[in-house]
């Protein structure tokens, strides 16, 4: 179903910002942990399997680079295709995915926003969530 997939990418995309925005810091705690004198735990004392905390830690570390940056790969992977689509849709089909996908509410409904923003009654902002969300589809998937 292209729409639930248009949905999830939809939905995807923060994250996927999110994961490119807070790479560079994640990568400098872990490498802090692994060379700061006091980010690893040095300590020679035997862990099970014969290695030492040191060695233990610096695994720990490595295992998480190596998630880091698989994470990091596909998380540029996802931005250079959805990208392009999403900046080719106008700002009003934007401003109504956007308040219905993206942002989570504690209060009031999606509706109810993206009809003050945009200054349109409650059944133009779904005609026009249809319309974003299908044109959306057609530029991530093709036409159908």
């Amino acid at each position: 179903d292209w729409q639930r997939a248009t949905i999830k990418a939809i939905k995807d995309y923060e994250d996927m910002r999110f994961i490119l925005a807070n790479y560079e810091s994640q990568r400098n705690d872990i490498d802090d942990r692994m060379t700061k004198p006091g980010g690893s735990n040095v300590n020679r004392q035997p862990v099970s399997g014969g290695g030492d905390k040191t060695e233990e830690s610096w695994a720990y570390c490595i295992d998480q680079i190596v998630d880091l940056e698989s994470n990091y790969s596909k998380a540029k992977e996802f931005i250079s295709w959805f990208r392009p689509a999403w900046e080719r849709l106008s700002d009003r089909e934007k401003i109504i995915l956007e308040e219905q996908y993206m942002i989570e509410r504690l209060s009031g409904s999606w509706e109810m926003s993206a009809m003050e923003r945009l200054h349109v009654e409650r059944a133009e902002i779904f005609r026009l969530r249809r319309r974003a969300l299908a044109r959306l589809s057609v530029l991530l998937y093709g036409p159908r």
